[in-house]
């Protein structure tokens, strides 16, 4: 159908129906200057990791951020209604599971409920991740984070309150970028793949990042960012993937 053009150049997941990112990632704890943990006032990058290694049953936990460490690299699956199956890109048939307020890896599976995540954002700002719009608590470590903290639901307000409530993705496919802070559109050097997040997703109070979509007019989309009119297959600057897309959703660009 053409609705599985919709989105990043995108492949068919074998162990679902639903569209995965042709590209990996990092994800790191957003960090400001006036952050204060383990008191120390200058940043530690801390990344999603594999505990051990990327197989079933791995608990998903934080340490010193490294672009080589393949245990570091993520990949995304649409999981409908703006939400997303996050897999290892070593083993995409894993996703990450809710296994009683720990995240660990489990068989991807598309009816799981405690799979689908919600708040996520692949163009470099800074999101907040829950499990199945569940806003009552977000993924986190808990408190000042340090190496081998394991991944799990934490009260928002807690979270919030060590903020450790936020994460960034950096490097995506593997480029050479330094993981500190981005503008919350992205960067104007960025490329990322686009990302449809359904018919007029984006709105004045819901502003869309680089390259996500379906947008109406500029005000819909952050920043300095402008809302990209296109037709069908329509590629244009700034963004991966519009020549497969079928739709005519239009994307937030750079000006």
């Amino acid at each position: 159908p053409l609705s599985n053009l919709r989105g990043n150049i995108l492949y068919q997941n074998n162990t679902s129906r639903g569209l995965q990112s042709s590209f990996h990632f990092q994800v790191k704890m957003y960090w400001e200057r006036h952050y204060c943990w383990q008191a120390e006032t200058s940043e530690r990058k801390w990344c999603w990791e594999c505990r051990g290694s990327c197989t079933s049953d791995a608990i998903v936990e934080i340490d010193y951020c490294d672009s080589g460490d393949k245990d570091q690299r993520w990949v995304y699956t649409n999981a409908g209604d703006g939400k997303v199956r996050i897999s290892p890109e070593s083993d995409r048939g894993l996703c990450m599971e809710n296994r009683d307020g720990v995240m660990k890896l489990k068989s991807c599976d598309e009816g799981d409920s405690k799979q689908k995540l919600s708040g996520f954002k692949s163009s470099g700002s800074k999101f907040e991740l829950f499990v199945n719009g569940d806003s009552s608590k977000l993924i986190s470590q808990g408190h000042d984070p340090k190496s081998h903290e394991k991944l799990q639901l934490v009260k928002k307000d807690t979270a919030r309150g060590d903020h450790t409530n936020y994460w960034q993705v950096i490097n995506p496919s593997g480029s050479s970028s330094s993981g500190g802070q981005s503008s919350s559109a992205g960067s104007k050097n960025s490329k990322p793949p686009i990302d449809f997040r359904g018919s007029n997703y984006c709105t004045h109070g819901n502003p869309c990042s680089l390259c996500q979509g379906d947008c109406d007019d500029d005000e819909s989309c952050e920043g300095q960012l402008i809302c990209r009119k296109r037709a069908a297959f329509e590629s244009f600057d700034g963004c991966i993937g519009g020549g497969s897309d079928a739709s005519e959703s239009d994307y937030c660009v750079w000006p």
